[in-house]
């Protein structure tokens, strides 16, 4: 396939006249929601400022909840059955070579492209293929706890990169991944911050057992770590003028890494936080309720910085939503999973009220926390490893607006068959026009059994080959 022609400069709506806008991408591991920002019982002002002076997006949803498919969807605007990158870099899979992303897109517009930190779309052996113009090294420490990307090292990096640079005239585009809040959560520096397991508020989602509590009061001490580094970093931003016509975005890859999260295309796994902040353009304190996904952080960006947006890009911009112009909103929201510790592919629809999973995978099911909340606490202690005899359903179709935490499967429910059917014709039109491997699994028992037998590949374009070549 022929490259596309270069990113052509046009004007971007709602963006002020005079310099390209600068971008700021803070993106963590394993985060959620679970900011004060979004009414979690933790108090994190560091990223809460920051939201107070911008727009915090309240229904932000990864589009694949593994870490690398996850973030590879940011980077190219496209769903991870379609760029390629449907497992973890750090099992052999990549971006391909040849796909193009938002490094790129950046680059051709005469930008200077940085890395401080993690970038976890492209493996050891493609890594140079991001093409950064500029990286920063944050590995490496006397100390062995402090050896991994961590949020610290990783803004000492960017606040040098920002005052060397004082007084240049060429937009930046300034990535700044931290390892963060990926677990272990038991390094030495999260303790100051750690709170008493007594005292900490369980999601809904997760069982009040004792295991339970301690993890999440690990979890919530490197949080509120990252949260008063992270707020450092946006106070060195407003104290030192870095903030003039620069777009900051704080953002993360999927949920919590917790049962019927991460991996999960729960609601719990696939919320993520979604704030920005540009003085003079976006208004502070805003909570925009559209629902959006990361493949519309790229066509985001590009427009705001007045770059065009290649056809091949399967998000949709909502700059218009910061600036005030006309948006359409969209109607369904669309997740996947294919690969993470294991082979394990779900794809799922939302609207407005309603989500619907399709399980490709034959397997036990997990329980639930409605299940297990009366049972005895050594029962529970490897909660997410624990399955019932009973085979998951095909399909799971849940009521949000009256059960957010996904408790209650409503797909046999007679009286809802209407709503699945839609939703089940939405998922499958999505999965060909956007020409998932999976696509015809519903009616094609051998597509069905190839998608169960995968296993591990490595190099190149990954995506499974379809039978007899079929598109």
């Amino acid at each position: 396939m022929a490259d596309k022609p270069k990113a052509a400069v046009v004007a971007a709506k709602g963006a002020k006249a005079g310099p390209k806008l600068n971008v700021i991408h803070v993106i963590l591991h394993d985060a959620g929601q679970e900011f004060g920002c979004y009414g979690a019982a933790v108090k994190t002002p560091g990223v809460d400022a920051l939201a107070a002076e911008g727009a915090v997006f309240t229904n932000h949803f990864c589009n694949s909840t593994p870490c690398s498919p996850a973030r590879g969807c940011i980077m190219t605007g496209q769903f991870s059955h379609a760029n390629g990158l449907i497992g973890l870099t750090n099992k052999g899979w990549n971006i391909p070579p040849a796909k193009r992303t938002l490094v790129d897109h950046f680059n051709d517009g005469g930008y200077e492209t940085v890395r401080c930190g993690l970038q976890h779309e492209r493996n050891y052996r493609g890594r140079e293929l991001m093409r950064y113009q500029k990286k920063f090294s944050t590995r490496g420490h006397k100390d062995p706890e402090r050896r991994q990307i961590s949020v610290e090292r990783v803004c000492k990096a960017a606040k040098k990169y920002l005052t060397d640079r004082k007084g240049s005239d060429k937009p930046f585009f300034l990535n700044m991944g931290a390892f963060e809040i990926h677990a272990p959560w038991s390094r030495k520096f999260y303790r100051p911050f750690r709170p008493d397991p007594a005292d900490v508020k369980l999601p809904p989602f997760l069982p009040d057992v004792p295991k339970i509590r301690k993890m999440w009061a690990n979890y919530v001490g490197a949080m509120l770590y990252t949260d008063k580094t992270l707020g450092d970093f946006f106070e060195f931003l407003r104290a030192n003028g870095h903030e003039e016509n620069t777009l900051v975005c704080f953002t993360g890859d999927h949920g919590v890494s917790f049962p019927r999260a991460k991996s999960t295309l729960y609601e719990a796994g696939l919320r993520v936080p979604l704030v920005m902040k540009l003085p003079g353009v976006i208004k502070p304190g805003s909570r925009p309720e559209h629902r959006v996904s990361h493949v519309d952080l790229l066509p985001t960006y590009l427009e705001a910085c007045g770059l065009a947006i290649p056809d091949d890009v399967q998000g949709k911009s909502y700059w218009p939503v910061l600036t005030g112009a006309k948006y359409e909103p969209n109607e369904y929201t669309y997740a996947e999973r294919n690969f993470h510790e294991d082979y394990d592919p779900m794809r799922s629809v939302r609207d407005k009220r309603y989500k619907y999973i399709r399980n490709f995978s034959s397997r036990p099911d997990r329980l639930t926390v409605a299940e297990v909340e009366d049972m005895d606490p050594d029962k529970v202690k490897n909660l997410w490893l624990t399955r019932s005899k009973r085979p998951r359903p095909l399909e799971e179709l849940y009521d949000l607006a009256n059960d957010p935490h996904e408790t209650k499967n409503l797909a046999g429910q007679a009286d809802l068959a209407p709503v699945k059917k839609r939703l089940r014709d939405e998922l499958f039109r999505w999965m060909v026009d956007t020409v998932d491997y999976l696509r015809g699994a519903d009616q094609d028992e051998e597509i069905l059994n190839m998608a169960r037998q995968i296993r591990w590949t490595t190099g190149g374009d990954q995506r499974p080959a379809r039978r007899g070549g079929r598109k």
